[in-house]
């Protein structure tokens, strides 16, 4: 044999041992379907803006977001960055500024025990969070109804607002000289129909009439006596707000714009002690805003 013919050889056995050694490894190794694990680095978020609303319903994956809710739940969901979140809201605390925090719901949502809606037992859970920061009696806390975003049964989502308002107590003699400084509206033991008051039944309207000209908003805070549970009178002061309410938006003042909350018994303007100081502690109180 020659040589010639022997270096052919050599050549050609490389030749199918190298083609087999780039089979295996490359083409079956794509086909095997082996697992194989996939890094994604997320982008960086952009910079957040200095004002206070954090209004968004998000419908996708909310993880880096430092407060967020669950389905038909109260309960917020704190992450990373929600001290830095709240103590940015808690700065800009001025004298003459209350803390409004709206809680988001949507229409199929459970209604919890002794609130209107879920936005307003969300609300509720995010005012215990800042009454030590703030003060309670400066929150003020409201609800607002989304429209359904698909997977949102599924995913966390935000759904709260926070937004300093500015309240100015009623002294305005173009609605009514009622009570220049604060309007009242009392209310029978253990009920949530007010009083029957003929100068009531005639101002109601006229209050309407008035909000709807002017396009204010209006707070409105229930309030009881001391008898009795302080989880069942939060409860009966928020239904008292919520029937004034009612009988507001029933005279033609825009449901948008009204607000309800309810004291329960922890603001009594006369003492509990008396027949009369209950009776002046049952009651409404409607905050221009």
């Amino acid at each position: 044999m020659s040589l010639r013919t022997i270096f052919l050889l050599i050549f050609t056995l490389l030749y199918f041992i190298v083609g087999h050694w780039l089979y295996t490894h490359n083409i079956i190794g794509i086909c095997s379907g082996g697992e194989k694990t996939v890094v994604v680095v997320p982008p960086e978020e952009d910079p957040t803006d200095d004002n206070l609303s954090s209004s968004t319903i998000a419908d996708a994956d909310t993880t880096l977001s430092p407060l967020s809710f669950n389905w038909s739940d109260r309960t917020p969901i704190i992450s990373d960055g929600f001290d830095k979140y709240q103590s940015d809201i808690v700065d800009q605390l001025e004298d003459d500024k209350d803390l409004e925090i709206t809680g988001y719901y949507f229409s199929d949502e459970v209604i919890p025990d002794g609130f209107e809606n879920m936005g307003m037992a969300r609300a509720d859970e995010l005012r215990k969070m800042f009454k030590d920061f703030i003060g309670e009696d400066r929150i003020i806390i409201n609800s607002k109804l989304i429209d359904d975003i698909d997977g949102n049964e599924s995913n966390a989502f935000e759904a709260a607002e926070f937004n300093w308002v500015t309240r100015s107590r009623v002294n305005d003699t173009t609605i009514r000289e009622f009570d220049v400084n604060n309007i009242r509206i009392n209310f029978p033991f253990n009920s949530s129909d007010k009083e029957d008051s003929k100068e009531m039944d005639d101002y109601l309207p006229e209050l309407a009439e008035y909000l709807q000209e002017t396009g204010k908003s209006v707070l409105i805070e229930g309030h009881t006596d001391s008898t009795g549970d302080p989880l069942y009178n939060y409860d009966l002061g928020l239904q008292r707000a919520i029937k004034i309410r009612n009988l507001l938006v029933k005279y033609g003042a825009d449901r948008d714009k009204i607000s309800v909350d309810s004291r329960g018994e922890r603001y009594p303007i006369a003492s509990n002690r008396t027949r009369e100081g209950e009776h002046k502690n049952r009651r409404v109180e409607i905050t221009l805003k």
